[in-house]
C-alpha cells in the first residue's frame, strides 16, 4: 500500500484593523516591488512585513504589532489611541514629539489634540551614545529659557521638542542623532600618519565629538569626548531585552528601536493601555 499523500498546508494569514484583506508574514526581499511605503511609519519595506495577498498593501511587523491604546509619560492625563489616518480634514498631523508632519499611523489624544508618530512614541526612555560618557535621558522639551538648544552631536539647532539629554553636563542631542553612531573621522593628512593611513580608516576610538558654541542660557563648556574602543549600541542594555525584536528602518541612517512583542520591556517610553 502506497503512502497516502498529505493535503497541502494552507498558508497562514491574519488581518489588521487598518486593511480589509488578509495579510501574510514574509521576509521582504530587495528584489520585490518597493514602490509603496508602510502606512504605519511611511518608510520603505524592510525586514519582516505583513503583505497583502490581494493588493500591494503591507505593514512592517512592528507597525502591525503596535498596541491600539497606550499610555505615555509625555502626557499622563489621558491614554493615546492608535489612528490609521490623521484625525484632521487636511489628512496630516503635526507630531508633538519631533515637530514634523505625518500622514500615516499616529497615536492621538482626542481631548487634548496631541499627536505622535508611532516611531516617536516608541523612543526608549534612555540610551547611550559614543559621544558622551553618561546615559542620555528622553526629555520632552528644551530646558532652556529660549526653548532652543544646540545638538552636541551634529551641531545643528533644535527647537522646543523632544531630545535626549544629560542634565549633569548639559549635553543635548536630537532624537535621530542620539539614535545613530557617530561617523568615524577620516585619517589626518599628515606625513607622520602615512603608515597608519595605509592600514585603513582611523579606528572608532580615535573619533571625537566636540561641543559647538552654546546658545544663550547654555553652559559655556567645551570638552572632547572619545568614543569607546568597543562600539556601543545605540540603546541602553536591558537584561529583559534578550529576546527583543530589533526594529530597523533606513531614515537618513539606520535607526534601531528595541521593541518586544511582550509587555516586559522596562526602557520603552510607552506602555500598552489597560483599564
Amino acid at each position: 500500500m502506497g503512502k497516502i499523500a498529505s493535503e497541502p498546508q494552507k498558508e497562514t494569514t491574519t488581518t489588521h484593523f487598518s486593511h480589509p484583506h488578509p495579510l501574510k508574514l514574509i521576509n521582504h526581499q530587495p528584489t520585490l516591488n518597493s514602490a509603496a511605503s508602510c502606512p504605519g511609519c511611511s518608510l520603505k519595506p524592510s525586514g519582516m512585513i505583513y503583505s497583502c495577498t490581494t493588493c500591494h498593501f503591507f505593514l512592517h511587523k512592528k507597525c502591525f504589532e503596535m498596541p491600539k491604546k497606550i499610555t505615555h509619560p509625555f502626557h499622563k492625563e489621558h491614554a493615546f489611541t492608535l489612528l490609521t489616518e490623521p484625525a484632521y480634514a487636511e489628512g496630516l498631523f503635526n507630531c508633538d514629539a519631533c515637530g514634523e508632519t505625518g500622514n500615516g499611523f499616529s497615536y492621538h489624544c482626542k481631548p487634548c489634540g496631541i499627536d505622535l508618530h508611532i516611531l516617536c512614541a516608541a523612543m526608549p526612555l534612555s540610551l547611550t551614545h559614543a559621544c558622551h560618557a553618561h546615559v542620555l535621558a528622553l526629555t520632552f522639551g528644551s530646558p532652556y529659557g529660549d526653548k532652543a538648544f544646540v545638538c552636541d552631536i551634529c551641531k545643528g539647532p533644535g527647537s522646543d521638542h523632544w531630545l535626549y539629554r544629560c542634565s549633569s553636563c548639559g549635553f543635548d542631542a536630537h532624537l535621530n542623532c542620539a539614535r545613530r553612531a557617530p561617523p568615524v573621522q577620516p585619517p589626518v593628512q599628515n606625513p607622520n600618519f602615512m603608515a597608519f593611513q595605509s592600514q585603513g580608516p582611523m579606528p572608532q576610538q580615535a573619533a571625537t565629538c566636540f561641543r559647538s558654541a552654546p546658545w544663550p542660557n547654555q553652559p559655556q563648556v567645551v570638552r572632547p569626548q572619545f568614543a569607546a574602543a568597543t562600539p556601543q549600541p545605540n540603546f541602553m542594555p536591558n537584561p529583559m531585552m534578550n529576546n527583543a525584536a530589533v526594529w530597523c528602518f533606513q531614515q537618513e541612517a539606520l535607526l534601531c528601536l528595541p521593541l518586544e512583542s511582550t509587555e516586559t520591556a522596562t526602557n520603552l517610553s510607552f506602555r500598552p493601555f489597560s483599564k
